[in-house]
């Protein structure tokens, strides 16, 4: 004979609710369709659609483009269904990078020699003016530079349509006091590094102003500078930044080990990295900044080869603009890592009767893993899931009971409604979700509130030097940062940041690249649309996993581990990386339900159309602060059991028409879907430790859906296309089975 038939429950859909949620009712009626932004706040894109790049795109004399680089042009390049008007990005490397850019070859018996000799120099030409160790090219040429200059500078001061080639061949170059190589005026500078040679740029630690012009970084150029070849090159600067360009800054090939002060790589209108380049960044702000205070269209990174490390005090890169990925390898450590974004809330989020009480099972520690569907499934077996976090405490991500503590919870409630233990004996339908039994508002206002603190790291100065930036904005520590969108499409890309992983102030297009991402705050955050078509996502550790107003996960597979939610519908300013944590985004507690800054109470929209989503999280699975809509896709929710935490979180209404779900967690706040194309069975079955199995079956016994949740759990709700509302299934959890209905 089954057993515990009694004990458990079907919700029909209609309902929506197991127990109430934040106080709100789960309003019916259909999802809201998602709404694109109008891309008014794109401050990278122009009135008529397209960025400014300054000059256009005229041939040169060989037919390759001019040196002076357009910014993107209004082309879409996003995938199907994003909005083209939100974001303007490159249609790719043939407008991002010349012909001449990638050109290393040079004529050494054409070419002008400088033979640098400590505290001087000898050259073969008239167009090197020398006065003592400062060393003027003054005509468009090729140089080839090598030799010691113990405390010296080569300035480029040519006229402004000169394009020139520097070819630093086992040259080393230091200026105690300014830039071992400044570059004033010309139309571009190409600086080849020959190959097999080792080569150094180096400051003292002090930069001095030259009359009008401040100068802060080993290598300054006021001009369009590439920087391409294959030998090394070791810029040293313990006053200033790496290498600043006034333009655009383009590496196409080479090794570089950057030391520096401030930003490593900075640039007003561009950096642009691709080729054969390995980069070793160590910087006491941003690893790359790129930024133009009067023409917020440009500032952009791009980058589409090459690999990059990173270890900064500030933001791995931050563009001011837009950042654009296509390919390549990224590993950032920004601000010191997760470990320094801590995080303080309860550990007793809404307990029902205080810490421990029923349907309460504790802090869990999380571990990756868990739900897969049965070999026989009906639906199919999703792909293997991305890298798996590491069972030691090191890699396995922040959880509440490392980063969280006690507060005055649950004794304002004890008396507010039904329990866990209610729930488990009895059903519950869609009058129950707002009614007497609901404890909602009362968790949400008697909650603690938290604090985030962020240490920030020394940066260096430089005297005379150009950096206006504020102390606010020199303590972001994001892993990659854009003010006007951010869209990724492929590489490898490691970050371990205090602040967010990747954040938009804007829009955000991530279509592909495999990511592994541990950070004190969110994964990935964006002020508006968050939108996922590909790519392979492990975020081992966060504060919430997924951000935006808008969510969007139509392909990929993303697997996340939370402190908070997993997936968040909440837009505006990114608060919860600031002060107050979980309880402090808006007055009132619950994510932006209440209206907090930048967002109204029920804007929020998450759609799941594909992919494989896997979250296991310590506050709520999925929390639409508006609606949720399910079509498609394979979704597991692997929830807590504190009393205020939902599978499920939504304040007007959760649709599914297809695709698979799988979740798991707590039944004090439990929701269901409002709505479905699909049955959809939920049930209470009281508490359950973690790593009991959940199985169900046809009655002809053929395994439809199963997860084995790592945390304890109180409610299933399953829902797949096998699922047929009014059809009855048996439910297995642990070594019990019991019938179901489908709703």
């Amino acid at each position: 004979m089954k057993k515990w038939i009694s004990m458990i429950m079907t919700l029909l859909l209609v309902g929506g609710t197991l127990g109430g949620c934040s106080g709100t009712d789960a309003r019916s009626g259909e999802s809201q369709a998602f709404a694109a932004e109008s891309g008014s706040q794109d401050t990278a894109k122009e009135e008529d659609g397209a960025a400014s790049g300054g000059q256009e795109s005229q041939p040169e004399e060989d037919g390759t483009k001019s040196d002076g680089q357009d910014a993107p042009s209004g082309e879409d390049s996003t995938s199907s269904g994003q909005d083209a008007s939100a974001a303007v990005f490159s249609p790719g490397d043939e407008e991002m990078f010349t012909d001449r850019d990638r050109r290393t070859e040079y004529d050494k018996d054409g070419s002008v020699s400088i033979q640098l000799n400590k505290d001087s120099a000898s050259a073969s030409s008239d167009s090197v003016k020398i006065s003592g160790s400062v060393i003027t090219i003054t005509e468009e040429a090729t140089y080839i530079i090598s030799g010691t200059l113990e405390d010296g500078q080569i300035v480029v001061n040519a006229s402004d349509s000169a394009k020139i080639q520097l070819v630093l061949d086992q040259a080393s170059v230091n200026s105690e006091t300014s830039a071992p190589l400044y570059i004033l005026e010309a139309d571009k500078v190409f600086v080849t590094l020959a190959e097999g040679t080792e080569n150094t740029l180096s400051n003292g630690g002090t930069f001095t102003a030259a009359g009008d012009s401040n100068i802060d970084g080993a290598i300054f150029s006021r001009q369009d500078l590439t920087i391409n070849g294959s030998g090394t090159l070791n810029v040293t600067s313990p006053g200033g930044h790496g290498i600043v360009c006034k333009d655009d800054l383009v590496i196409t090939g080479g090794t570089y080990m950057i030391s520096s002060a401030s930003h490593g790589l900075q640039a007003n209108d561009s950096v642009r990295i691709t080729g054969d380049t390995t980069a070793v960044i160590e910087a006491g702000k941003d690893g790359i900044h790129a930024e133009n205070d009067e023409d917020t269209s440009l500032g952009f990174v791009y980058i589409s080869g090459g690999s990059v490390e990173i270890e900064a005090e500030g933001d791995g890169v931050s563009a001011g603009a837009y950042l654009q990925i296509e390919d390549g390898s990224l590993d950032i450590l920004a601000g010191g890592g997760s470990e320094n974004g801590t995080k303080e809330s309860s550990d007793a989020w809404g307990s029902f009767g205080g810490a421990g009480g029923p349907g309460r099972g504790g802090a869990e520690r999380f571990q990756n893993g868990g739900a897969q569907p049965p070999e026989d499934a009906a639906g199919g077996t999703p792909p293997d899931a991305p890298g798996q976090a590491s069972d030691d405490a090191e890699n396995a991500g922040s959880t509440g009971t490392e980063k969280v503590s006690a507060g005055k919870h649950g004794t304002d409630n004890a008396g507010a409604g039904s329990t866990g233990a209610d729930m488990a004996g009895s059903e519950i339908t869609g009058s129950d979700k707002a009614g007497g039994g609901s404890i909602g508002a009362d968790m949400v206002s008697s909650r603690d509130t938290g604090t985030v603190k962020v240490s920030a790291g020394d940066t260096g100065t430089a005297s005379g030097t150009e950096d206006t930036e504020s102390e606010e904005s020199s303590t972001s520590m994001k892993g990659l940062k854009a003010a006007a969108g951010i869209q990724i499409s492929g590489g490898t890309i490691t970050i371990n940041s205090a602040d967010d992983g990747v954040h938009s102030n804007t829009v955000m297009y991530i279509n592909g690249g495999t990511f592994e991402i541990a950070t004190g705050d969110d994964g990935f955050h964006a002020d508006e649309t968050l939108a996922v078509t590909g790519g392979v996502i492990n975020i081992t550790e966060s504060y919430e996993g997924l951000e935006a107003l808008h969510v969007r996960v139509e392909g990929g597979e993303i697997r996340l581990v939370a402190d908070d939610d997993g997936v968040n519908a909440a837009g505006g300013v990114d608060f919860s990386g600031t002060e107050g944590g979980r309880d402090a985004m808006v007055p009132n507690g619950r994510g932006n339900m209440g209206g907090g800054p930048g967002s109204s109470s029920s804007d929020g929209t998450i759609v799941i159309s594909g992919g494989t989503l896997h979250i296991q999280a310590s506050g709520d699975g999925i929390d639409a602060n508006g609606t949720l809509s399910i079509t498609g896709g394979y979704t597991v929710v692997e929830g807590p059991t504190q009393g205020d935490t939902a599978t499920l979180d939504y304040d007007v209404s959760a649709e599914i028409t297809g695709g698979t779900f799988i979740g798991t967690g707590a039944s004090g706040m439990a929701q269901s879907f409002s709505s479905a194309g699909q049955g959809v069975v939920a049930v209470s079955v009281g508490t359950q430790e973690a790593d009991t199995a959940v199985t169900l079956t046809s009655q002809d016994g053929d395994g439809l859906l199963s997860v084995t949740p790592e945390m304890s759990f109180n409610v299933v709700i399953l829902s797949s296309p096998e699922l047929v509302s009014g059809e009855t299934y048996t439910l297995t959890v642990g070594e019990t089975s019991g019938d179901v209905e489908a709703g």
